[in-house]
C-alpha cells in the first residue's frame, strides 16, 4: 500500500519484489480482493503491467554518451556534479514547499530540469519542468505530489548514471 500512484510507481514496486500493489486512496473491494488473493494464494489479481503502462527508460544512454563525446572523464564529472547537487536542490524545495516559496521551488526545479535534460534523463527532466510550472502557477495542491515524482525519478537516475559511468570507465561502451 502506497501513496505513490503514478503509472510508473506500480511497475517499479512490483519489479522490486512486492507481491501486489495498492495505491491510496484504497477502495474496500480492491483491498479485500488483494488480501484474499495473497493469503489464499489465489491468482485473482494481475501483477503484470500492461505494455502501455511500462515506464520509458530512465536514461537515454546513447544520447548521453554522444553528448560527452564518449569521454569517461567528462561523464564522471557530470555524474558527480549531479549526484552532489540534486539532493541539495530537493531539500531546498521541500523547505520552500512548507513556506509556499514559489521562487525557490521554481529556481531549483529549473536547475534540475537543466541538469537532468543534459544527462538525457527525460522523465526526471519532465517532472522538474512540470514542478516548475506548478510552482509558478501557485498550484500548491499538486506541487507536493510532483516533487515526490521528481524525487523518485532522481533517485532512479543515480544508479543508472553510476552504472553507465562504470561501463564507460571499463571501456564497455
Amino acid at each position: 500500500m502506497t501513496a505513490y500512484a503514478m503509472t510508473s510507481d506500480r511497475e517499479r514496486c512490483l519489479a522490486a519484489g512486492m507481491d501486489a500493489y495498492l495505491a491510496k486512496p484504497i477502495r474496500h473491494q480492491d483491498l479485500f480482493e488483494t488480501i484474499q488473493a495473497l493469503v489464499m494464494d489465489v491468482p485473482n489479481i494481475s501483477t503484470k503491467v500492461p505494455v502501455e503502462e511500462l515506464p520509458k527508460e530512465v536514461l537515454d544512454e546513447p544520447q548521453l554518451m554522444s553528448r560527452v563525446d564518449n569521454d569517461p572523464q567528462l561523464l564522471e564529472g557530470l555524474v558527480d556534479l549531479f549526484v552532489e547537487e540534486y539532493p541539495r536542490c530537493l531539500d531546498e524545495m521541500r523547505v520552500a514547499l512548507e513556506k509556499r516559496d514559489a521562487k525557490t521551488v521554481m529556481r531549483n526545479a529549473h536547475s534540475l530540469k537543466g541538469s537532468t535534460g543534459n544527462l538525457a534523463a527525460k522523465l526526471a527532466s519532465e517532472a522538474a519542468f512540470k514542478l516548475e510550472r506548478l510552482a509558478q502557477a501557485g498550484d500548491w495542491a499538486h506541487v507536493e505530489s510532483e516533487l515526490q515524482e521528481l524525487e523518485c525519478q532522481s533517485g532512479c537516475l543515480t544508479p543508472a548514471l553510476r552504472a553507465l559511468q562504470a561501463e564507460a570507465e571499463k571501456g564497455q561502451i
